[in-house]
């Protein structure tokens, strides 16, 4: 069985997989690349995950205050540093359950020579540490928030992958291009945007695109027009004629084979 974790203290996640049944809310630890780390399990899993984490087996014996108190030191010192030295943010951090690596988590602009940094902090704290840089969606995944839309931001909900998102996708939608409206808090566009864009291509497949001009049929009558903006909720388009008089048509009353003229011309 998989199952979606986070690690403890930074609210990374991961996926583990065990055949030892595991109850959400249950404290584990999980095996990376550096160490067994604190994590906490999510839910099980039931699709398909990238990178697996190894099963560590429970917490017990682990003095997670010890740890806690640690992870929120060294992350004092390696945000003054940070933000003072090089100008990064760094916002999160694990450490292993033997407390001999701290991986921190940051965002920059721009690749960072952070070795004199980790020279500080070994020389401070004694312990070997990793430093790992991400982007701002990675950030706002981690950290968590409130959305827009006054619910839990779906990257530290649910989303385990983040895909790409254009401004064509809010226009398709007939959304304003207000970036307040459609900028997360991670000052990137809206991860929802791409929710029900299938739906919209496959609405608009047919159909020409905004500005265009067609012959539509109309009364009777067969008239050329201009597409104004389309719905495609109500499947309707508002069109402009040559007179200057707009109107509301469904679109099965597009004619999309006489005499069609594509956008501008």
């Amino acid at each position: 069985m998989k199952y979606l974790v986070r690690t403890m203290f930074s609210q990374k996640p991961g996926f583990i997989e065990t055949d030892v049944p595991l109850e959400k809310g249950l404290r584990i630890k999980v095996v990376k690349e550096y160490g067994e780390v604190p994590a906490v399990v999510v839910g099980a899993w039931h699709y398909e995950c990238d990178t697996l984490w190894g099963y560590g087996g429970s917490l017990e014996g682990v003095d997670l205050a010890a740890l806690e108190s640690d992870v929120r030191e060294s992350l004092e010192f390696l945000r003054h540093e940070g933000k003072n030295s090089l100008n990064i943010a760094i916002f999160a951090a694990e450490e292993t359950v033997d407390r001999q690596t701290l991986q921190a988590y940051f965002v920059a602009e721009g690749r960072v020579d952070f070795r004199d940094l980790v020279r500080n902090f070994q020389k401070q704290f004694n312990k070997r540490l990793r430093l790992w840089q991400v982007g701002v969606r990675d950030r706002s995944q981690m950290v968590g928030g409130i959305g827009v839309c006054g619910e839990m931001l779906c990257c530290h909900a649910f989303l385990k992958d983040f895909e790409s998102i254009s401004v064509n996708m809010a226009k398709e939608q007939g959304l304003l291009l207000n970036p307040d409206k459609i900028t997360g808090t991670c000052g990137r566009l809206l991860c929802c945007l791409r929710y029900e864009h299938h739906w919209y291509c496959e609405a608009f497949a047919n159909l020409p695109e905004q500005g265009s001009r067609v012959k539509v049929k109309k009364d009777g009558q067969v008239k050329e027009v201009r597409i104004v903006t389309r719905n495609a909720v109500l499947r309707t388009a508002y069109v402009s004629d040559d007179e200057g008089n707009m109107f509301w048509v469904d679109f099965e009353e597009i004619d999309t084979t006489c005499g069609m003229t594509q956008k501008g011309e």
